[in-house]
């Protein structure tokens, strides 16, 4: 009898320690578990690469609730935004990137504004933009020497006519293009179709335009004519109870998501946001708001009448840019011969 009593008293031991070591290994798993998740979540690196936790609790919090520990460093990353200075800028010639880009930067020293689609629809370089094979296009030659501008260390603005587009309109009218009331094309003074932002196929050909550019390397995107007509047979335009204000600020939001943080969303003004608004579509509002600088042709705008419409708060001095003839003594411009 005593074997049995001792198998029993020995089995009895070693089920035991197995419970246990079972136990322990649970607990540590667990725990390491706990670890990974804390450290995936909680765990942040400065930019020495220093680790540090980031705790939901502790005693310095600064929102007055519970404080957090000493030793936490809070890192909170401030939103990208383009980094604007003052700009003195020359607008390039449409025929720009047909020459030679190192003659045309020797000619040019400041920052450059490059026509990169024109009114009348032609894109000046060698697009791959879904859309382009109905439009006049740039060769490789042309493409080459964008690059070779971009590669340099100016500012570089790529200008597009948003929605005055002859080509893209005529070739795509179904899809894009602003009608007439009787339902064929409208024209402008001279006989220009114009896109309508309120369809789908404009609105993506523009997002991929200004993406492509972006990723080409142009530091600033400018919008030109990114508006309703404000010239025109304007009683013959058939835009029914659309809200323009709300159509534009919509596609703007679409363009802005279409480019990075850090590239410039900018728009040149040929009429008054303030008076002209149930024409164009536009608003104080959305072009102080929205875009990071505002471009002014003083041929078609006085230079005083809009500079007296922006807010106190507006920094004229960088995101405000007249089109002059000759380079402006103070604050930043765009030069245009």
């Amino acid at each position: 009898m005593a074997p049995t009593r001792g198998y029993h008293s020995y089995r009895g031991r070693g089920s035991t320690g197995k419970k246990v070591l079972a136990i322990v290994l649970g607990v540590i798993l667990v725990a390491a578990g706990a670890f990974l998740l804390l450290q995936n979540r909680y765990v942040v690196y400065d930019e020495n690469g220093n680790a540090h936790w980031e705790l939901p609790f502790g005693k310095n919090k600064d929102d007055g609730g519970t404080p957090m520990p000493d030793d936490v460093v809070i890192v909170r990353e401030e939103p990208q935004r383009p980094q604007l200075t003052e700009l003195h800028a020359q607008l390039l010639p449409e025929n720009a990137l047909r020459r030679d880009a190192q003659t045309v930067l020797s000619q040019h020293p400041d920052a450059l504004v490059i026509d990169v689609k024109l009114r009348d629809g032609t894109v000046t370089y060698q697009t791959s933009v879904d859309g382009g094979q109905y439009v006049t296009v740039g060769d490789e030659s042309s493409l080459e020497n964008l690059r070779t501008l971009l590669q340099s260390d100016r500012w570089t603005v790529a200008r597009i006519s948003a929605l005055a587009d002859h080509a893209y309109a005529k070739a795509r009218r179904d899809e894009t293009a602003l009608r007439r009331e009787d339902g064929g094309l409208w024209y402008d003074y001279d006989s220009m179709c114009w896109l309508d932002p309120n369809k789908p196929e404009t609105q993506q050909y523009l997002a991929d335009l200004c993406a492509e550019c972006a990723s080409l390397g142009f530091d600033e995107i400018l919008l030109d004519q990114f508006t309703y007509p404000t010239v025109g047979r304007l009683d013959r335009l058939q835009t029914g109870d659309v809200e323009k204000t709300a159509v534009l600020a919509a596609l703007t939001v679409r363009l802005r998501e279409a480019i990075p943080k850090t590239t410039a969303l900018s728009i040149e003004l040929h009429s008054d946001p303030v008076a002209d608004t149930d024409k164009s579509g536009l608003t104080l509002e959305l072009v102080t708001g929205s875009f990071d600088r505002i471009y002014l042709d003083t041929a078609d705008l006085p230079l005083a009448t809009l500079q007296g419409e922006l807010p106190a708060d507006y920094d004229q001095t960088v995101r405000f840019v007249p089109l002059v003839k000759q380079a402006a003594a103070s604050g930043s411009y765009l030069q245009t011969n």
